[in-house]
């Protein structure tokens, strides 16, 4: 666990790593704080996920009926109303179909996607293909 800025709740057995003030357009950075665990660099992982994808993907295993993701719809007044959630699994079901959707227009592997919006549910969605 790697921690910038201010120290982490419980001290580090290692001293952090001090602060770089500016210098000319290299920009000033403040103290890294480092879990002994990490000394050297981060452990590897143990047989769990390699990346991103994998770890939704058993996020979305172990969690399936759990709420994922919320939105908020605004009401003819203007306020917002309450959140309506989507389940894991129906995440799941919605980033196996924005997937499928890119693979028939011919998006592979290593292909680029731009993607522009403000953050929500769908923003998040296609994040995880």
């Amino acid at each position: 666990m790697l921690c910038l800025g201010a120290p982490p709740a419980t001290p580090s057995p290692l001293p952090p790593a001090p602060p770089r003030p500016a210098d000319g357009a290299t920009p000033s950075a403040s103290a890294v704080w480092s879990n002994v665990d990490a000394a050297a660099a981060f452990p590897e992982a143990d047989g769990g996920p390699k990346n991103l994808h994998e770890m939704f993907a058993a996020s979305v295993a172990t969690h399936g009926p759990r709420p994922c993701l919320g939105a908020r719809t605004l009401l003819p007044d203007g306020e917002a109303g309450p959140y309506e959630w989507q389940t894991y699994a129906e995440v799941g079901a919605r980033v196996d179909a924005v997937g499928t959707a890119l693979a028939r227009a011919r998006v592979g592997a290593g292909g680029r996607v731009g993607v522009y919006g403000v953050n929500s549910p769908e923003w998040m969605i296609t994040m995880q293909v």
